[in-house]
């Protein structure tokens, strides 16, 4: 029969007490050391003056544009700038919007009723009727075609002078891209 090996010696236990006591140790004084450091609190420090850091510059105007004849500018009473006298709500009333352009008008109508003759033209193609169907594609044909003509310039001026990102001139360009985008499809079903 083998023998078996005689079983370890039995830990007294002081290796993990002495390593419990010394954490214990640097524990108390990390507490007493930051203690220390932190003290009563001293008077508190005057408020601090708040200042816009855009007051020294002037206010901006168009180029060309002098302080006298901007919209922009306050005036007193008497006409003298410089006074908190009423300022206009919006200096931009007066001017038209892209979207109330007789150009754009004209085009919003000319390209709603393509789209219904469009409309009918698919209407007519599900019901079998090929006559109506080539009858409202041409006409909607016609009106898409008509109002993508009538804006292509206008749109692109509308770029040059308000910049595409304009919220305006974006909702145009999406309106316009449906547009071209169903006589595209008019013209591959109905032909050209």
């Amino acid at each position: 029969m083998a023998r078996r090996p005689p079983p370890p010696p039995k830990s007294t236990g002081l290796p993990p007490a002495f390593f419990g006591i010394v954490v214990l140790l640097v524990a108390v004084v990390a507490v007493f050391y930051i203690g220390s450091k932190v003290g009563p609190p001293e008077e508190e420090a005057p408020p601090v003056e708040k200042k816009s850091p855009f007051a020294d510059i002037p206010d901006e105007l168009p180029p060309g544009v002098t302080k006298r004849e901007s919209p922009f500018a306050s005036t007193s009473s008497d006409g003298e700038p410089g006074s908190d006298a009423e300022k206009p709500n919006n200096p931009f009333a007066d001017l038209a919007t892209p979207k109330s352009d007789p150009i754009w008008t004209d085009a919003m109508e000319l390209g709603d009723a393509g789209m219904d003759l469009a409309e009918q033209a698919a209407k007519a193609k599900q019901a079998g009727d090929h006559d109506g169907f080539k009858s409202f594609g041409k006409q909607a044909k016609e009106k898409l075609n008509e109002a993508l003509t009538m804006t292509a310039e206008w749109e692109q001026g509308l770029v040059a002078d308000l910049g595409a990102s304009h919220g305006q001139v974006r909702s145009i360009q999406r309106t316009r891209k449906i547009w071209l985008n169903r006589l595209m499809a008019l013209k591959k079903t109905v032909g050209m």
